[in-house]
């Protein structure tokens, strides 16, 4: 029997699977990436992709791929009960990708797997895991590759291998929840009836349909038929059963001219208690599945996998505690439960037939007609809102002294961009796709003693973290010329380090990999800010 070490194993190579093989790889962490099928699948399957993961994939450093072959939804034509249509817009979002690009997962796993190869790294195809076997030193994990028996001795196991996770069933983790009890149809469709420049929907008291543009011209079509709710389920759609429900739904003249993978689909609700079980991590579809209302189930665990990805390259390399591992339950959890909760609340809300489906479609176009109401909802489904500024691991490290429209510990990162080097649009982004984490000290004017603190600062830093944090001084365009050879100066020239990541002079903040606050200080003392860098770390 062959053996082999490595620091993790990684099982499942879906979308979520892949994104964690792309950090690791990137971390330059020691992983397999095990996958039981063969080949990729040739199946459309999820194709949303939100900002934030769009912002994810920038962070990474291939969000052009995906834009390059995306369709980009700027917002979608609704007709709420009515031939009269009302936008929703998504270009309010404050970020680079205020759209849902539309994409077929194939190729959203494609594309993460050929950059995957790109740079060094690979998927282990046709391997099949048998058994799992956690004990103090790490993980067992036994698997069948072609006629042949490996064993994986890791430090820690990902189970990215979806809603039927093998890993969760190993390791006896109950997946808590219940079926929805509707039938959704399902098609790509070729059609010239549609507007191929916006997603396209229809609400009614007989069911929902929604139309996402592809960049080839082709459509996903999306339905809940309700005069067929309660018969006998069955996965097989025909064509002509297609054209029958979008007939029956839209009451519009939508002639489909072709269409491939053809299915109905049930839906439920599950999410496991807790992300983590010993040195077993759940994420993604393993970890939680909810109904397809708003596309959010792939992106959910896209960003899983960007959030437990740091967490074990910091511990891996002794730059955190153990303990720093049990924040990403803390962090994830909360958000999928959210979503979850929102979508089985939608999806009743959809679902109201006669006078209640009526007044349904009253409320629902006079809210899309309020701009506050869209932002929120653009907000929610773009996953931009979504922070972690209230686990107890924020909240611990929070700065009472900094004012109210300070972000704090937790907070999602927007990128900003600045003078660097020369370059005269450099971004936030841009760095930390070159270094895991970034810290900001901020001088509105020329302070010798801060200048000075800064080198101790960075000192202290080195001796602990290594190269984990690189620091940066952040200065107004007005200060005059800095040179010194530990730090880089940025020229906050453009107001965006202030304005939107709200520091002040003598302010630092520490912006962890994923484009979320770490610590956000308001006055610069360099030992006491490493040793709320410790505590961030969780090393007392």
């Amino acid at each position: 029997m062959k053996k082999v070490k490595t620091d993790v194993v990684i099982v499942g190579a879906g979308p979520t699977g892949l994104m964690a093989a792309n950090q690791l790889n990137r971390y330059q962490v020691d992983y397999v990436c095990l996958e039981k099928q063969k080949d990729r699948s040739s199946f459309s399957k999820a194709m949303g992709i939100h900002a934030r993961s769009m912002e994810m994939f920038d962070l990474s450093g291939f969000v052009e791929k995906f834009v390059a072959r995306g369709y980009p939804g700027e917002g979608a034509k609704m007709y709420i009960g009515s031939k009269k249509e009302s936008i929703l817009g998504l270009n309010q979002i404050e970020s680079r990708f205020p759209f849902m690009l539309v994409i077929p997962q194939m190729e959203t796993e494609e594309i993460l797997e050929r950059n995957l190869e790109m740079n060094g790294g690979n998927i282990n195809r046709g391997e099949e895991i048998t058994t799992l076997t956690v004990h103090d030193g790490g993980v067992n994990v036994m698997v069948n590759s072609h006629d042949e028996t490996i064993e994986y001795e890791a430090e820690y196991v990902l189970a990215c291998d979806g809603a039927h996770s093998k890993v969760r069933e190993l390791m006896e983790v109950d997946f808590v929840g219940k079926g929805e009890g509707k039938t959704f149809f399902l098609g790509d469709i070729t059609t010239s009836s549609l507007d191929p420049s916006m997603i396209t929907g229809y609400v009614n008291v007989r069911g929902a349909t929604v139309f996402f543009p592809y960049a080839d011209g082709k459509f996903r079509v999306v339905g809940l038929d309700l005069s067929i709710q309660g018969m006998p389920y069955k996965d097989e759609l025909t064509l002509h059963e297609l054209q029958q429900r979008v007939n029956y739904v839209t009451s519009a003249s939508i002639k489909i001219e072709n269409a491939n993978w053809l299915t109905y689909f049930g839906t439920a609700h599950k999410q496991v208690e807790n992300y983590k079980k010993d040195r077993v991590f759940f994420v993604g579809d393993a970890a939680h599945i909810h109904n397809p209302l708003g596309g959010q189930g792939m992106n959910l665990g896209l960003q899983d996998a960007t959030n437990i990805c740091w967490k074990l390259m910091a511990v891996l390399e002794g730059c955190a505690d153990q303990s720093l591992l049990q924040t990403y339950d803390q962090e994830r959890r909360p958000i999928a439960k959210h979503i979850i909760q929102q979508t089985s609340r939608l999806l009743q809300f959809i679902s109201l037939e006669g006078t209640k489906g009526k007044l349904r479609n009253n409320v629902s176009k006079w809210l899309l007609s309020n701009s506050h109401f869209q932002q929120n909802i653009a907000e929610t489904l773009s996953h931009i809102k979504y922070d972690y500024h209230t686990t107890s691991s924020s909240q611990n490290l929070a700065d009472d002294k900094l004012t109210k429209k300070c972000i704090q510990p937790g907070a999602r990162t927007p990128d900003v961009k600045f003078l660097l080097g020369g370059s005269p649009d450099r971004r936030l982004y841009h760095l930390l796709r070159q270094y895991p984490f970034v810290c900001f000290v901020y001088m509105e004017r020329q302070t010798e003693d801060i200048i000075d603190n800064v080198d101790l600062f960075i000192e202290e830093l080195c001796t602990k973290y290594g190269d984990l944090i690189t620091t940066f001084l952040v200065v107004k365009g007005g200060v005059p010329p800095i040179e010194r050879d530990k730090f880089d100066i940025i020229h906050d020239v453009f107001r965006e380090v202030e304005n939107k990541l709200t520091m002040n002079h003598g302010h630092t903040m520490l912006i962890r990999p994923d484009a979320h606050v770490a610590l956000h200080i308001s006055e610069f003392d360099p030992l006491d800010t490493v040793k709320r860098i410790n505590s961030f770390f969780h090393f007392s």
